[in-house]
Parts: structure tokens; C-alpha cells; sequence
């Protein structure tokens, strides 16, 4: 029997009809084999046709462990396609109308318990790719975006994670679409003095690398909004206290030149009070 064209007729008879009431996903081609989640290699089947469809697929490569697996599950739950697909419409249905768990919550100790148990275990590659492709092109809400930052606020990752994470994104090259979203969302602002005063604690002592500066560079050069503007009388009076309060080592004060020292040296005797600018 030429199962293979009986299989490929079901397929295509499925592609060209919308399904009403209960139905199963099913994947073309088989994940065990290859398989993707696109929208291509999917389809809605009725429980009957899905039934037929795994043991047409048996039939075809009978040396495949994950179609015998599947096929075996499906069988195991009934006699016949027509017995499953009363099975399944009939759990279904069960389903729809439970509300002792339909919106049920985890305690806060079932959450850390559940947690406790995962902490450790390693994902393989295989793993991480098929939760990465499901989660591909999917947008959270508001509401769920709410809940995220609510959750996660006032943690700290510990130095070891923070380590792991930094050098997960070493290397990644960012789209300039992704740059002018993020440029956008963080546009408008108020950054608060604590806020302020972490960032700066955390880049001191840090060097950019050549290619770094260059790019930066580079940046504010062709950066049309800024070219010509000119700080308010308040910011640079910010910026020179801001100098002021930094502490110069004794190599790159060899580097300075004797004027530029003097300069540095006269604006900290103002930040101090102990010297005034010249009017004008």
C-alpha cells in the first residue's frame, strides 16, 4: 500500500479548510526527524485524521523511535481512531468547564519550591534552541511586562550570574533597529542622583578599548542634533564640580601638562570655595 501517498493526501485535503470545534496541531514533518514549529510544517487535523496520520507515519519509517513512541502513546489511550477521537473531544470538553484549576495561582512556597528544584539542572544546546524558536516572535503584553519588572524588582543578581550573563552578550553585535528602540525607550528620562552616582562608581578605573573610543568618536561626529550646541550656564557649573571631585593618580598626572594641572588644580579651589572665577 502506498502509505506515503495516502499521507500526503491527508495533508493536503487538511491545508485547504478551517477547522471548527476541537482539533490537534500537528507537525508535517516530524520533529524527531528534523522538524520545525513554522508555520509551514504545521497543520490542524481533526482527532480521528491525527490518530491515522502517526500510524501512516509508522508505516512509512517503522525504524524511527520517536514515530513508534508517538504512535504507541496514542494507542495505548484507545481502540481506533474513532475511539481516541471520542477520548480527546470528551477530555476536552472536561477541560474547558474546570474551574477549580483553570486561573489557579502557586503560593509564594510552591514558586520557591518549584524553583529549588530546577536551580542547577543545565539545559542542553538542543533545549535552549527549540524554547528559544517557540518564544521567537511572540510579544509580551503590558500587563505581563508589569508583572516582570514588579517581580524582578529589588533583586541582584549575584557577582558569579552577572559574570555569566556579561559574558554571554560579549561579542553580540546589535542591530541599529534595536539601538534606536532602545535609544527611544530610554529617551526623556529623570535618571536620579543615586541612580547617578552607582553608574559612576561602576565605571571607574575602566578603559575603553581604541576601537571603542574610535567608535564613539565616529558617533558624535556624524550625530547632526548635537553639532553646534552649547551647555546652559547651570550644566557646566555641574561639570566642573563633577572634574573637580575626581582624584587624579600620580601617572596621569605625569601625563598632564603643567597648564592643563593648574587648570584642574584652579577649578577644584572652586568647587572648595577656596578660589573664585574672574568676572568677566
Amino acid at each position: 500500500m502506498n502509505y506515503a501517498g495516502l499521507y500526503e493526501r491527508l495533508i493536503a485535503r487538511a491545508r485547504g479548510r478551517v477547522l471548527s470545534g476541537y482539533r490537534e496541531r500537528h507537525h508535517i514533518l516530524p520533529r524527531c526527524m528534523g522538524g520545525s514549529n513554522d508555520a509551514l510544517n504545521l497543520v490542524d487535523l481533526t482527532a480521528e485524521e491525527h490518530y491515522v496520520a502517526h500510524q501512516l507515519l509508522v508505516k512509512m519509517h517503522p525504524n524511527i523511535r520517536g514515530l513508534v513512541g508517538a504512535a504507541a502513546i496514542m494507542a495505548r489511550r484507545s481502540n481506533g481512531n474513532k475511539a481516541y477521537g471520542w477520548l480527546r473531544r470528551k477530555l476536552a470538553d472536561e477541560l474547558k468547564g474546570n474551574t477549580r484549576t483553570l486561573g489557579m495561582k502557586l503560593s509564594p512556597e510552591a514558586r520557591a519550591k518549584i524553583s529549588a528544584a530546577q536551580r542547577g539542572k543545565a539545559r542542553s544546546r538542543a533545549t535552549i534552541e527549540k524554547i528559544s524558536a517557540a518564544h521567537k516572535g511572540k510579544r509580551l503584553s503590558a500587563e505581563q511586562v508589569a508583572r516582570l519588572v514588579a517581580a524582578h524588582k529589588g533583586k541582584r543578581a549575584s557577582l558569579e550570574t552577572r559574570e555569566k550573563m556579561s559574558a554571554a552578550r560579549r561579542g553580540r553585535k546589535v542591530s541599529p533597529e534595536i539601538v534606536a528602540k532602545v535609544a527611544a525607550a530610554q529617551r526623556g528620562k529623570f535618571v536620579s542622583d543615586e541612580t547617578r552616582a552607582k553608574l559612576s562608581l561602576a565605571h571607574i578605573g575602566r578603559r575603553a578599548s581604541p576601537e571603542t573610543r574610535a567608535k564613539m568618536s565616529a558617533t558624535h561626529r556624524a550625530n547632526p542634533p548635537f553639532l553646534g550646541r552649547k551647555h546652559s550656564a547651570d550644566a557646566l557649573m555641574k561639570i566642573r564640580a563633577a572634574r573637580a571631585r575626581q582624584i587624579i593618580g600620580a601617572d596621569t598626572r605625569a601625563k598632564l601638562s603643567k597648564a592643563a594641572f593648574a587648570d584642574w588644580a584652579r577649578r577644584k579651589q572652586v568647587h572648595q570655595g577656596e578660589w573664585s572665577w574672574p568676572a568677566a
